[in-house]
């Protein structure tokens, strides 16, 4: 929360007007998205580095935590179809 914190003062410090409620809910939405997006886009490369370590101690637990990884995600992704998300709008998902 600190961080979006600081992106949003960031962001409005250099504008004039301060945001309606409707556009700062907009624009949490925006960095929360983002960050979700990147930590699933993310995931498959962890869980694959979790699951090729040499050392045979610790792999056990590390395909152990890959395992739990997938098992989330499922979880994360069946609330997610459960819900109607918006439309978001793709230009403002860029990075600037």
């Amino acid at each position: 929360m600190y961080k979006i914190s600081q992106t949003i003062l960031l962001h409005w410090n250099e504008q004039e007007n301060w945001p309606t409620d409707e556009e700062l809910f907009e624009l949490i939405s925006t960095i929360i998205t983002d960050l979700l997006c990147a930590c699933f886009t993310n995931l498959p490369h962890v869980i694959t580095m979790k699951c090729h370590d040499d050392a045979i101690e610790k792999r056990e637990d590390s395909n152990r935590t890959a395992a739990q990884l997938v098992g989330r995600s499922k979880k994360i992704l069946k609330m997610l179809k459960k819900r109607q998300l918006p439309n978001l709008d793709m230009e403002s998902m860029r990075v600037h």
